[in-house]
């Protein structure tokens, strides 16, 4: 083999194994795509008076806005030594309500809606009445989200 092909030879193998090295150093760099982190917005958030009862009940709707699935696993309430999350269901021709304990899924994109004869949040051991036009503190716990703090207005029931 000449000298001058042996020479190019060598320099096809330094810039195949430069070129190889760099191909292999940016795959390693670049990362996998990740879902985008959940991002729960809570709207239409309500309750209403309690009219002597030692309970209340909070209706709202969240949205999951983020890429990947989010649960609502716990509430608390300024008002209240207990906030769960419970549903209303039929079973055997009676309603009867159903704690939650391990809380409500939201998929990416979807809500969750909480409302009368469904899903909703039981307040129980009222530090006081509930009244119209008065509002309290909650607090929702996402796994993905983490905490988000509302204030509750207290709407007159419509009939």
């Amino acid at each position: 083999m000449s000298r001058a092909l042996h020479h190019k030879s060598t320099t096809y193998r330094i810039l195949i194994s430069l070129i190889s090295g760099i191909c292999f150093a940016l795959a390693c760099s670049v990362e996998p795509p990740v879902a985008k982190p959940s991002r729960v917005e809570v709207v239409d958030v309500y309750s209403h008076p309690s009219a002597g009862a030692p309970v209340g009940v909070v209706y709202l709707k969240a949205i999951n806005q983020g890429g990947s699935a989010d649960r609502l696993v716990s509430v608390t309430a300024d008002i209240a030594t207990s906030a769960e999350l419970h549903e209303t269901i039929e079973s055997d021709g009676r309603m009867k309500m159903i704690h939650h304990p391990a809380g409500f899924e939201i998929a990416p994109g979807s809500e969750l809606t909480l409302t009368a004869g469904g899903k909703h949040i039981m307040l129980t051991g009222l530090s006081g009445k509930l009244e119209a036009g008065s509002t309290f503190n909650l607090e929702l716990l996402f796994e993905q989200t983490g905490t988000v703090k509302i204030v509750v207005p207290i709407r007159p029931r419509s009939h």
